[in-house]
């Protein structure tokens, strides 16, 4: 939740900063300025695991930069995403710039890729969800933006201290329940320090 936070703080002040930019022209004479523009609305598609800080760091700058956003949070983290909708709610934003859509992800994600009124899309998910997204999206060419499952490898080489490493494998696979992309699903261990490595392992877990 703090974190949450942190990510609105952030882009509140990312938006006064990137104001525009100069940049050099081959034409003599000529100024060019580079100027940033909203995409219009944008859908943001969240997962269970992280349900504010994930959804958070797609709001934040969707709406800092100027667009109005549909968010729809995963269905069984519904609570969350009322009281943060609530929060943002209270801010001195235009009504309807923000929206909660709540509901089955095969009905609304895949509304909300095919509209035509949505000019942009974060997703956060399965890659068999993430996939059937991007080929409804693509067919609009809307701009899109993917976060699928992923198998993080934990590298091991054989100077490494074992203790240390043993400590940092478990907290990266079993961390958060190892309910997050960004566990260490995978532990790739040098030869010659595999099974002194995995008995240290094995005491720690």
């Amino acid at each position: 939740v703090y974190r949450a936070g942190q990510f609105f703080t952030y882009f509140a002040a990312e938006a006064l900063r990137n104001l525009g930019a100069s940049a050099d022209s081959v034409r003599s004479g000529v100024d060019v300025l580079i100027e940033r523009e909203p995409l219009g609305v944008v859908a943001i598609i969240s997962p269970w695991n992280f349900p504010i800080a994930t959804a958070s760091w797609k709001i934040a700058p969707a709406l800092a930069f100027g667009n109005a956003v549909v968010w729809k949070p995963a269905s069984v983290t519904p609570a969350s995403a009322w009281t943060l909708t609530e929060i943002i709610s209270r801010q001195a934003i235009p009504k309807g710039l923000f929206n909660l859509v709540m509901g089955s992800g095969s009905t609304i994600g895949r509304e909300l890729a095919a509209n035509a009124d949505i000019q942009g899309l974060s997703f956060t998910g399965s890659g068999a969800v993430g996939s059937g997204i991007a080929a409804l999206a693509a067919a609009r060419f809307v701009k899109l933006q993917l976060e699928m499952g992923s198998k993080n490898p934990f590298v091991v080489m054989d100077d490494a201290d074992l203790d240390r490493a043993a400590d940092l494998a478990v907290n990266g696979a079993f961390g958060g329940t190892g309910q997050k992309c960004t566990a260490s699903s995978r532990l790739i261990v040098h030869r010659p320090i595999h099974d002194t490595f995995v008995e240290k392992l094995l005491a720690k877990t």
